[in-house]
């Protein structure tokens, strides 16, 4: 038997195979797959061509298969289930029944912003379903997320960037100063000149938040005298507490120790640029339903609403703020 040329097949006309195995009139199969008439019969003496065969004959009316077209029909119908079910159907995303773990990039910052507002709804929604957050440099991250071991990058990526990145801008997030309550010079506001004459802590680091907060504080243009270097946000409010010294970080931090005694947050008395805080996905899952989910979900959370937005700044003390 000579075999079929797989240049040569075409699926509009496996479709009409089809049809005329299932109802055996040409009129009928034509109608169903909204087709002319002539084209159904163009498509008939195709696949006669390509099968060498008649495959129907017309008998009393109705076009009668022949055994050739008898023995089509079983592997024929796997075919087209195959492209139905498998190639053609976008499985769709159950998040009531989802068990996958959602894999998002952002900083130990952004877990304090995003993740308590992203499990909530998780846990209505989504209640089988878990968060793995990682912090990767950015050529790791953007590798991570061409390999798909990344679902979403979550905060202030400037480095992530290419034609196969895709943004949703959120929100812009502000810095603000910490001191201790009873500082000796500064009192419920801060000065330009306070604040130069003051003794700071700097954050240092190659790596993450850090490095680009502190980036962007020194495109201010103004000088500090830096007493102290860290590394680490979370130690920054109790050693200004024990301290004189001033600290300028992002207005999360004065919103996740409210309820330490001791501390005042203050706004800088200069104006520093805002934190343009956005999510980052790969073009390569755009498309995916959990994918889909997960950025409405997140979308929906955060744009234009940033969650710090109804602490007030005013000077008072943290530990008394309700």
């Amino acid at each position: 038997m000579t075999a079929v040329d797989l240049r040569n097949l075409d699926l509009n006309v496996l479709l009409v195979l089809d049809g005329l195995l299932r109802d055996n009139n040409l009129s009928s199969v034509a109608r169903k797959l909204s087709i002319s008439q002539p084209t159904a019969s163009y498509s008939l003496r195709k696949l006669r061509d390509i099968f060498d065969d008649e495959l129907f004959v017309r008998t009393g009316g109705r076009m009668q298969p022949t055994a050739k077209a008898h023995a089509l029909r079983a592997p024929l119908g796997r075919v087209i289930d195959i492209l139905r079910n498998e190639l053609l159907n976008q499985p769709a995303f159950d998040p009531a029944s989802s068990r996958r773990v959602f894999v998002i990039n952002t900083t130990d910052i952004g877990e304090m912003v995003f993740l308590p507002s992203i499990l909530r709804l998780l846990r209505e929604f989504a209640p089988h379903a878990s968060v793995k957050c990682v912090c990767l440099e950015p050529l790791e991250l953007n590798e991570a997320m061409n390999d798909g071991k990344v679902d979403l990058a979550i905060g202030y990526l400037p480095e992530l960037t290419g034609g196969a990145i895709r943004v949703q801008s959120f929100f812009d997030h502000p810095f603000v100063c910490l001191v201790r309550d009873d500082h000796p010079t500064i009192g419920k506001k801060l000065t330009l000149r306070q604040y130069a004459e003051a003794r700071h802590i700097g954050l240092v680091g190659e790596g993450h938040s850090q490095k680009k907060f502190e980036t962007m504080i020194k495109k201010a243009g103004i000088g500090r005298n830096i007493a102290f270097r860290s590394q680490h946000f979370m130690n920054i409010p109790f050693i200004v507490r024990d301290s004189d010294l001033v600290a300028t970080v992002p207005k999360v931090i004065a919103v996740a120790f409210e309820n330490l005694p001791g501390l005042r947050a203050l706004w800088p008395p200069f104006a520093i640029p805002r934190i343009p805080i956005k999510q980052y996905w790969h073009q390569k899952v755009a498309n995916d339903p959990a994918q889909i989910w997960l950025r409405k979900t997140t979308g929906k959370l955060f744009l234009n609403n940033d969650p710090t937005r109804h602490f007030q700044i005013d000077g008072q003390r943290l530990g008394r703020l309700r």
